[in-house]
């Protein structure tokens, strides 16, 4: 099991705080949110290993830093074809069995053992666009729903 972790360009991110929050503020919180994220899916045991998917140039020193694989996708795919594109890529370059995809905004309403376990659930799933789970915050934000 792979997890999938697609990132916006980092100019892009959080405009919807733009009224609150300058770009570089917009960006920095952004770039926080990843690393959490990334922190919390370099802890699941279960996971072969994690996809950032994203041609922000920011991606590649996340990738170092995690140690994690980077793919960039088509400069016009939405996030559907992106994600599409990724796990094609996880299939014919580390023959993936299946993939979990955790937006790298999720921030703080990911935890764990909701990654984890969710992971593990679908670890006999075959890769197909049927066997992805998006891991998102729940309304609440006290939870992650899939």
């Amino acid at each position: 099991m792979w997890a999938i972790v697609p990132v916006k360009t980092f100019d892009r991110a959080k405009q919807r705080l733009a009224n609150v929050l300058s770009e570089d503020e917009r960006r920095s919180l952004m770039l926080a949110m990843a690393r959490d994220v990334l922190t919390c899916l370099s802890t699941c045991s279960n996971l072969s290993g994690i996809l950032i998917v994203s041609r922000a140039p920011e991606a590649d020193a996340l990738a170092q830093t995690f140690a994690t694989e980077r793919f960039a996708e088509s400069p016009d795919a939405n996030l559907p074809e992106s994600l599409e594109q990724a796990t094609q890529h996880l299939v014919k370059h580390f023959d993936a069995q299946g993939v979990i995809v955790v937006p790298a905004d999720a921030g703080l309403s990911v935890n764990v053992p909701d990654v984890c376990s969710a992971s593990s659930l679908v670890l006999s799933v075959s890769v197909t666009v049927s066997a992805v789970i998006v891991m998102a915050p729940a309304p609440a934000l006290t939870s992650t729903s899939a």
